[in-house]
C-alpha cells in the first residue's frame, strides 16, 4: 500500500505530455463557450480529455486523500470528460 501511495504522489505519476496538462474540473465547470472561436474551443477541449489511466490515477489519488472531501462526485474524482461533453455539446448548437 505504501508504494502504491508514492508512486501516485512520485514523479511517476506526472503526466506523461507537459504540454497537454488538462484543465481542472474546476475550471471546465466555469468555462465559457464562445461560438465566435467554435473551432478553436472544439480543438482544446478535445485535447484536455482524459485517457482512461489518467482517469485511473485521479480517482486513486482521491481515495487515498482523507483530507479532502467535497459533495461533487466528479470533481472530488477529476473526471473532467462529463464537462468535456457536455461544453461539446453545446458548442455543437453554435452555427
Amino acid at each position: 500500500m505504501c508504494v502504491i501511495t508514492v508512486s501516485l504522489f512520485s514523479g511517476c505519476a506526472t503526466h506523461p505530455d507537459p504540454s497537454r496538462v488538462p484543465m481542472a474540473t474546476v475550471d471546465l465547470n466555469h468555462f465559457q463557450i464562445d461560438c465566435r472561436r467554435k473551432a478553436e474551443q472544439v480543438a482544446m477541449l478535445q485535447a484536455m480529455r482524459q485517457s482512461r489511466d489518467e482517469q485511473f490515477i485521479s480517482r486513486m489519488r482521491a481515495m487515498v486523500n482523507p483530507f479532502v472531501w467535497t459533495s461533487d462526485h466528479d470533481i472530488a474524482y477529476n473526471n473532467p470528460n462529463k464537462y468535456i461533453n457536455y461544453h461539446l455539446r453545446d458548442l455543437s448548437y453554435c452555427p
